[in-house]
């Protein structure tokens, strides 16, 4: 299955709210076939039937249904994010899952990190024609933390020196807070690369980026 027809695909992608791309790279498995069922009903005596209208209609809502699906329970207990993020008047422009977390300051992946890492490596041997972009933050969070370990060393070098000096006020810049989103989706991406066997091809790196929300969380996004 693949858009032949630029109209149609567009309606059909509006009924997905999502991508088409990602929808087909959900459902195909890895024979490269996609299984629906698509219950149709409906007067063909009527002189308004018209069943290429009822057939597309019933193929949007089969296939967004069976994507999601298949996402939510390929991916637990990890499935319970997933969103579809509407960029557009008509359809989504990704499907976004649940995001991986990171410690305030940290690049490193935790055990849950990993663990999640292993089921979308799952879900990508699954569908090989699946890929998936990693979307690194830092956060207001990891500036405080940041701020905070520049201090401590001052303070231990003060304090092997005997010294007396007023602190100095210590902050954290931009450019070190998007090198820290960018090592955490590098991080990840190395993982899923080296640990599970998934071609760098089918992994996307979005330039990192800074989420100001006091209340947000060191993350990684995941986008189909």
């Amino acid at each position: 299955m693949k858009s032949s027809d630029a109209k149609k695909s567009e309606s059909l992608t509006s009924q997905l709210s999502m991508p088409l791309n990602s929808a087909l790279s959900l459902l195909r498995d890895k024979n490269n076939d996609i299984k629906l069922s698509i219950p149709v009903s409906g007067n063909i005596n009527k002189p308004d039937f018209d069943i290429s209208g009822v057939i597309n209609k019933a193929i949007g809502t089969a296939m967004k249904q069976a994507s999601l699906t298949y996402l939510s329970q390929a991916l637990q207990p990890y499935g319970s994010l997933i969103t579809l993020a509407k960029l557009a008047k008509t359809a989504a422009d990704y499907v976004s899952l649940n995001p991986i977390i990171f410690a305030p300051a940290s690049s490193l992946a935790d055990n849950n990190a990993l663990a999640y890492s292993a089921k979308i490596a799952s879900l990508m041997q699954e569908r090989p024609n699946l890929r998936i972009k990693l979307c690194g933050f830092a956060t207001s969070q990891d500036s405080q933390v940041l701020s905070q370990q520049k201090m401590d060393v001052w303070k231990q070098k003060q304090a092997a020196a005997n010294s007396k000096a007023k602190p100095p006020k210590f902050t954290t810049t931009d450019e070190e807070l998007l090198d820290l989103a960018l090592q955490r989706s590098t991080a990840i991406k190395d993982v899923l690369i080296n640990e599970h066997k998934i071609a760098a091809a089918r992994l996307f790196q979005c330039q990192p980026s800074i989420d100001r929300d006091k209340d947000s969380k060191p993350r990684i996004d995941l986008r189909i």
